[in-house]
């Protein structure tokens, strides 16, 4: 090779290895890049992005659920009031009567212990409610006509007729309510996963805290807020409606 030939070729062995150079350099770059031009995100964020993303998918299905639990909270509401509602349009006697009928017939159809006194109220009456009342029921113990039968109302509501006098908050008494309304019907019936989480909460409303503590829902989550949405929760899965037996 003549040594005019050589420095022809070196200009161009230049050229070629700045392009090569620059080729590496570039399929580098364009490896630690997302496809997609317009992001020029590099791939080592991805983790991180998807771990951010999922925290809040997380944090939107918890507020979601709790979105669903207070819906629920207040379709227990609207159903117990609704009832409560219809009867109270008649006199208050009357409806000391329907109370007396729902005691007395949940005692006779499911307990099997009704009482003379019991079948007489029954014969009086000729609809049952369907519904429980324990803000009402429990007056049905004072008074000089009062009721004795302490055990059948503590069946039906968890508690002593005279701790549901004290009681006032409505969520609590709407799961009173609730339970009492499954119980004794003849056209839904719950499984043994419902009264479990009844037995529950009844459990951590006397026992958390100071007891009876009415701040559950308002408050800083506790045991009993826990227990009253996991009971809210079992309606849709725990109860199911019967065909009424003779």
């Amino acid at each position: 090779m003549e040594i005019g030939e050589e420095e022809e070729i070196q200009p161009d062995a230049k050229r070629t290895g700045r392009k090569a150079i620059h080729e590496e350099v570039v399929g580098n770059k364009s490896e630690d890049l997302l496809i997609g031009r317009q992001t020029r995100l590099p791939l080592s964020d991805l983790p991180a992005l998807l771990t951010a993303g999922q925290k809040r998918l997380a944090v939107l299905k918890e507020t979601v659920d709790k979105h669903a639990e207070k819906l629920a909270a207040i379709q227990l509401h609207q159903d117990s009031m609704e009832e409560r509602v219809r009867s109270v349009t008649i006199s208050s006697y009357a409806y000391k009567l329907r109370r007396n009928c729902f005691l007395s017939a949940f005692k006779r159809d499911k307990l099997k212990c009704a009482t003379k006194a019991d079948l007489r109220i029954l014969d009086a009456e000729s609809e049952v409610p369907s519904v429980g009342d324990a803000f009402a029921d429990c007056r049905l113990y004072n008074g000089t006509d009062e009721r004795r039968d302490f055990k059948v109302f503590e069946k039906l509501y968890g508690f002593h007729p005279y701790v549901v006098q004290k009681l006032d908050h409505n969520p609590t008494i709407h799961v009173l309510n609730t339970h009492a309304g499954v119980l004794a019907s003849k056209h839904k019936i719950g499984s043994d996963k419902f009264y479990g989480l009844f037995a529950e909460f009844v459990k951590q409303f006397t026992g958390s805290g100071g007891g009876y503590e009415t701040s559950y829902l308002t408050g800083i989550p506790t045991d009993v807020t826990r227990a009253y949405y996991e009971f809210i929760r079992s309606l849709d899965m725990e109860v199911m409606a019967v065909e009424a037996s003779a």
